[in-house]
């Protein structure tokens, strides 16, 4: 199964399971993969694409963490850093 299958299938399982804090992430994954869809207007991506996709958002992620801890801003770090293993789990 194709990488962009598989997010869609892991959405819908979390839609099912009522997981907002690991859909929100998927959701937010399908929506990167998405613009890049959009910029090289085409309909899918290949499995390469879409794990450069995810390391580049778990790099997002990371630098996030490491804004948001010298800002004192704990919370939004913790998120920041659940949403991290989600994404991992494609890679």
């Amino acid at each position: 199964m194709a990488l962009q299958e598989e997010i869609s299938q892991q959405i819908k399982a979390a839609m099912l399971a009522k997981d907002a804090d690991r859909l929100s992430t998927l959701r937010l994954l399908k929506s990167a993969i998405g613009y890049l869809q959009i910029e090289r207007k085409t309909d899918s991506l290949s499995d390469a694409d879409v794990i450069a996709v995810v390391q580049r958002e778990v790099k997002k992620r990371r630098d996030s963490i490491e804004q948001f801890e010298r800002g004192g801003r704990p919370e939004l770090a913790a998120r920041e850093k659940a949403e991290i293993p989600v994404l991992e789990g494609f890679l």
